[in-house]
């Protein structure tokens, strides 16, 4: 879990320093793809300790994204590609951390979903 952190703290650190557009972004769609492949590790590769640990270099991401967007250097489509960009970075965020917490719960399923939830009727 540690070296997932630190590579995308990484990643993270390859934006801020990304010399052109086509870096930039490449690096933000690698930490989003980093992102979105968590649900494929093991339930117990990510710990609530390890997601406080993710948060602030997915904030930073933000920032990077932001301040990106601020500066409106890039096309109006890179913009939006930006955009989205943020709304995805807090969506696979918030999909690790109810992982985790559905995980941690007990009678949780392995599929993360409470096993005690009534019958739909």
């Amino acid at each position: 879990m540690q070296q997932f952190i630190d590579r995308a703290a990484a990643t993270v650190e390859a934006m801020r320093t990304a010399r052109s557009r086509r870096g930039f972004l490449e690096a933000l769609t690698t930490l989003q793809r980093m992102l979105s492949l968590v649900p494929e590790y093991p339930a117990t590769f990510f710990t609530d300790a390890g997601y406080q640990r993710l948060i602030p270099v997915v904030d930073r991401a933000v920032e990077q994204v932001e301040g990106r967007l601020e500066a409106r250097t890039d096309s109006a489509s890179v913009q939006r590609q930006l955009a989205a960009a943020i709304y995805r970075l807090r969506k696979e965020s918030a999909a690790i951390f109810l992982r985790i917490r559905n995980d941690s719960a007990p009678g949780a399923s392995p599929a993360g979903v409470a096993a005690d939830l009534p019958p739909v009727k």
